[in-house]
């Protein structure tokens, strides 16, 4: 939808939708917009707004479209927010702005591929009300990584073409006093194809993930969720073996009978699918 070239009566009429007090929930998913200010303006007086999600946004003002201005109030108080510029227009940025409230999320979602951004955004919207917290490709470590995984949350979910890596360092990163009870990660089968060949590689994230499991006393779940299957044929790797290489390679989570694996597809083998 190109808001520019809607006409002015039914603009007006979306616009009165999207800035009713009695909003409280929206979600846009494939906009153009002439720039974040005129984006965001649409919700700028729906004070009920607590839900809110936007992804496939492009601007039409080029590269330093018009953000929010400082002066002018931003009334919603969003509980759940999903922000998604995975193949889009940059818009995560645009959302840290002193006059948007995003200290009462309880559920957020960042799909960004911007490194800066994703870390910014999560230490700015993440508080002791956050409980669920889902990432694309985060990358962190050490202190900025743990300062986002706070004893609040209850659930985190994590798409990365590297879960190798990202697997221990979650584990690592987890705080002593956690509350966490579902981790999900997401990637392509392929990120595992090492599993068989090179099994003592998997040793170091089976002692790291047995070492964090004395805080985690209230994890009832760890899925895996692998894309097995793009554009009409599957991969070299078939599901059910590598359910059985992973099962071997993690006892640490199927003695405690944590462990979930899952099979999933997406349009077309989009592996973006649900992030954007």
């Amino acid at each position: 939808m190109n808001w520019n070239q809607l006409g002015r009566s039914l603009k007006s009429s979306l616009g009165a939708v999207f800035s009713s007090p009695k909003l409280e929930a929206a979600c846009l998913r494939g906009i153009v917009a002439e720039s974040p200010a005129q984006l965001l303006s649409l919700f700028s007086e729906a004070t009920s707004l607590k839900e809110l999600s936007i992804s496939r946004v492009h601007f039409t003002q080029g590269l330093n479209p018009t953000p929010w201005p400082e002066s002018q109030p931003w009334h919603p108080q969003l509980q759940s927010l999903l922000v998604s510029d995975v193949d889009s227009d940059n818009l995560c940025r645009y959302l840290l702005h002193p006059r948007i409230d995003l200290g009462h999320i309880r559920s957020l979602t960042i799909a960004t591929e911007i490194n800066e951004w994703r870390e910014r955004l999560a230490l700015a919207a993440i508080s002791s009300t956050t409980q669920h917290l889902a990432l694309y490709e985060p990358h962190w470590a050490g202190t900025t990584f743990k300062s986002i995984l706070t004893p609040t949350l209850h659930s985190i979910s994590c798409f990365s073409w590297d879960l190798l890596r990202l697997i221990p360092a979650l584990f690592e990163a987890c705080p002593h006093d956690s509350r966490l009870e579902t981790i999900v990660f997401e990637s392509h089968i392929d990120t595992f194809r090492a599993v068989r060949q090179y099994k003592d590689y998997f040793l170091p994230i089976n002692a790291v993930i047995e070492a964090a499991m004395v805080h985690l006393s209230a994890l009832k779940s760890v899925e895996i969720r692998v894309f097995a299957w793009v554009r009409g044929s599957y991969y070299s790797y078939p599901f059910r073996e590598w359910a059985a290489d992973i099962r071997a390679a993690l006892p640490s989570l199927v003695g405690r009978g944590l462990l979930i694996l899952t099979e999933i597809m997406g349009p077309d083998g989009n592996l973006h699918y649900g992030w954007e």
